[in-house]
């Protein structure tokens, strides 16, 4: 016969499992609710309807990772936070941080699967997150550095160099990109697993590539100095960038920075008159040269000393300074964020200080020309089609409409309707029925 006992107790398991699926089945609808999972996967757009399509798309995935089912299977919970990222990616393709995180997550996974003694699993989810990485580089995100970085790191930190070198090289082989940072990520890399040496190789191959900027003869500089300890190393790589790249302020500013450093006064005031006195820095990009200068002078040297650099500095700049030798005087006495007068005495006395930015934007409103019209404006609004004005219901088919409802208070007009009034949309369906009603 039947065992009541026996049925009782499976009749109460399953009413626990149905319970529970009916509990996550409700959370699931909810959190699913105003997700967009139609849309077309395209470049960010940055417009608050996306931003919010990007939040509700995260915090679907965030109930996933809460392990909504209460179950302790791990295998489980990634495979179900894994399908929602995927269904996330069909929309947010285009999006590098929702490949990042679905990698880092499968990394998280399978660290903790290692932990508990389940080594197949980890193995697999370990190389699931390098697909990932793989799958992003590989079709939407072809170009995107921070990606190629990151996968980069993901390899070494699984002792695969060779990979890692593959991984760079197929970056560096795109040809319309600037691949400075990349030869700076790559030299990083190649000196902490390789050694100097190694990173010494990619500096090479960095300098004979056309496309690559000052920031690398920086940053090879740096780690000789850095790692190597060996400073004559660095001053000879900062030299020979700037045969190549004197004309740049950006790396004769951190040429200085390194002398500065080093706390060679001789050297680093040698370097200021030659790169001043050369001729190959243009005068309207030596200002910031000139205040260092000055700066260094205040701090080292003696009062002739700066009133010499402060002299030179006028002449250089006669026509800009002429007439605001007490707006240079500030210079000489500042200190970081500290000046020896107010924002508005500064601003009275013509020196460019911390507001010069605000000023540049209240210069651009200053030159901005409004219409003086309602068409012009209408023109404007509408890229010179204003039989086709766009309004918030529907197409607007004769700007008259619009002209009225823009009307300038100040002026007459005969009916009484219009007045202080706003012209309904043509397709107002709702006013439409009230009108047959009334009929």
């Amino acid at each position: 016969g039947i065992n009541i006992h026996l049925a009782k107790k499976m009749i109460e398991d399953r009413s626990r499992d149905y319970m529970n699926a009916r509990r996550v089945a409700k959370e699931y609808e909810t959190v699913m609710k105003g997700l967009d999972r139609n849309a077309p996967s395209v470049p960010p757009q940055n417009t608050p309807q996306e931003a919010q399509q990007v939040d509700m798309w995260k915090k679907y995935i965030q109930w996933e990772k809460s392990n909504p089912l209460r179950t302790e299977d791990q295998t489980l919970i990634t495979k179900r936070v894994m399908f929602a990222y995927e269904q996330c990616l069909l929309v947010l393709g285009h999006h590098p941080d929702i490949w990042y995180e679905a990698a880092q997550y499968l990394e998280q996974s399978s660290k903790l699967l290692a932990e508990k003694g389940d080594m197949n699993n980890a193995k697999l989810f370990s190389d699931e997150a390098a697909n990932i990485y793989e799958r992003a580089i590989s079709t939407l995100l072809k170009k995107n550095m921070l990606l190629y970085f990151a996968y980069a790191d993901y390899e070494e930190s699984r002792m695969k160099y060779e990979k890692v070198h593959s991984i760079y090289n197929r970056l560096l082989a795109i040809e319309d990109i600037d691949p400075t940072l990349v030869y700076i990520q790559y030299m990083k890399f190649a000196r902490r697993a390789e050694g100097i040496k190694s990173g010494r190789m990619i500096f090479k191959k960095a300098r004979e590539d056309t496309r690559t900027r000052h920031h690398v003869y920086v940053t090879a500089a740096l780690m000789e100095y850095y790692c190597s300890k060996d400073k004559s190393v660095a001053f000879k790589i900062f030299e020979l960038g700037l045969k190549k790249y004197g004309d740049i302020p950006e790396y004769v500013l951190a040429y200085i920075d390194y002398l500065s450093h080093l706390n060679e006064d001789n050297n680093t005031r040698v370097l200021f008159e030659r790169v001043l006195t050369s001729g190959s820095l243009p005068p309207e990009k030596s200002g910031e040269i000139w205040a260092r200068f000055l700066a260094f002078e205040s701090n080292i040297g003696d009062l002739a000393s700066i009133l010499k650099v402060e002299k030179r500095r006028f002449t250089a700049f006669k026509e800009e300074y002429e007439g605001k030798e007490t707006a240079l005087l500030v210079d000489r006495y500042k200190f970081m964020d500290l000046y020896p007068c107010s924002a508005s005495e500064l601003k009275a006395l013509g020196y460019k200080g911390p507001f010069v930015q605000v000023d540049e934007l209240m210069e651009i409103f200053r030159r901005c020309k409004l219409p003086d019209t309602v068409d012009e404006a209408v023109r404007i609004i509408t890229g010179g089609l204003p039989e086709i004005a766009v309004e918030g219901n529907g197409p607007v088919e004769n700007n008259a409409m619009l002209n009225k409802a823009v009307k300038r208070s100040n002026e007459d007009s005969d009916d009484d309707e219009e007045k202080g009034s706003v012209v309904p949309p043509v397709h107002d369906i709702y006013r439409a029925r009230q009108q047959k009603r009334i009929r």
